[in-house]
């Protein structure tokens, strides 16, 4: 992916955004601050998915040990 530029060498601009032109010719303007807060979102939803992760990981710790969890059931 590489910038568009003009006759003159310079970046080619449409909206105030740099146009990028793909390696199939499909040209995109580039939104730095739309992809920043994708970005950041992404990053928040990965944190909340990883801590997740961690609280059901911990619960689960309680149950280290147990082979059977249907004849630990019944004796239960």
């Amino acid at each position: 992916m590489k910038l568009k530029l003009d006759e003159n060498g310079h970046v080619v601009v449409s909206d105030g955004k740099p146009v990028y032109v793909h390696d199939d010719g499909k040209e995109i303007p580039f939104d730095a601050p739309a992809a920043i807060q994708k970005i950041s979102g992404l990053n928040a939803e990965a944190k909340q998915h990883r801590e997740a992760k961690e609280a059901a990981e911990a619960k689960l710790k309680a149950f280290d040990g147990i082979e059977d969890p249907a004849a630990a059931l019944k004796a239960g």
